[in-house]
């Protein structure tokens, strides 16, 4: 901890020496800096990780500075290194997340089912799953896949509510699911374990119920929270970033 990792490659024939303890620094950093970690860690990824032991977790970094500076496409080819064979599976799996997460539609499903194979029981990524079936017009496969989440008792508390709305639109009995959802988010204000994203959620469950009262008081509640935190944000702001939430 506290030491900086160098990785000194060529680029273009001249020898760079990165340092990559902290990427995500280098976003805030000069142009030329930027375009040369661009460079040099797309061209020479895979000559990094065999040459440098213990350099996958710090890769792990990159990629995330990629994905928070919405450098996707580059996130994507980094991360891609990480899940070649002889990698250790935990660095794996967490490639694979990163993978699903900044892939869209039936390739971000099937990146998410190859990561379920190293954490089988992930919270986040079968909610995601759904979302993205529903994204695809795959209503019927969204709803098998977050059900099997509740059933086998590992659903996010968010789950109950997504399902419950795509039952109601589908003409079925979703006022149990929509009160058990509330009741868990509830749960998770009171101990202070609750996502922003949770707001959103849990307004949306007293929509489908029809409790115009009690969405007005979480409403008012939301936007105090957010005031208080943030200042002002709109909840499509609220709802896109915090969306996928985070395993545990």
């Amino acid at each position: 901890e506290g030491k900086t990792l160098q990785c000194k490659i060529l680029h273009k024939g001249e020898p760079i020496v990165y340092e990559l303890n902290n990427p995500i620094s280098v976003y805030s950093s000069d142009d030329i800096r930027v375009h040369q970690l661009d460079q040099a860690l797309y061209e020479h990824r895979n000559a990094i990780i065999r040459k440098l032991p213990g350099i996958e977790k710090k890769a792990l970094k990159v990629v995330d500075a990629y994905i928070e500076s919405n450098r996707h496409p580059q996130a994507i080819e980094y991360a891609k290194a990480l899940i070649q064979e002889g990698m250790d599976s935990t660095i794996k799996a967490d490639a694979l997340f990163r993978l699903a997460f900044t892939s869209h539609g039936q390739e971000s499903i099937d990146y998410y089912l190859r990561y379920n194979q190293y954490r089988p029981k992930s919270t986040v990524a079968s909610f995601n799953i759904g979302l993205e079936y529903l994204k695809l017009g795959k209503n019927d496969q969204a709803e098998l896949v977050w059900q099997e989440s509740i059933d086998r008792d590992y659903a996010n508390n968010h789950v109950y509510i997504a399902l419950a709305n795509l039952k109601k639109k589908n003409g079925n009995d979703f006022k149990e699911l929509a009160e058990k959802g509330i009741k868990k988010l509830s749960d998770t204000f009171k101990t202070g374990t609750f996502e922003n994203v949770s707001y959103y959620w849990i307004i949306k469950g007293y929509e489908l119920l029809g409790e115009i009262e009690m969405m007005n008081v979480w409403e008012k509640r939301r936007d105090e929270y957010l005031e208080s935190k943030f200042k002002v944000y709109k909840e499509s702001a609220l709802l896109e970033p915090g969306l996928f939430g985070v395993d545990e």
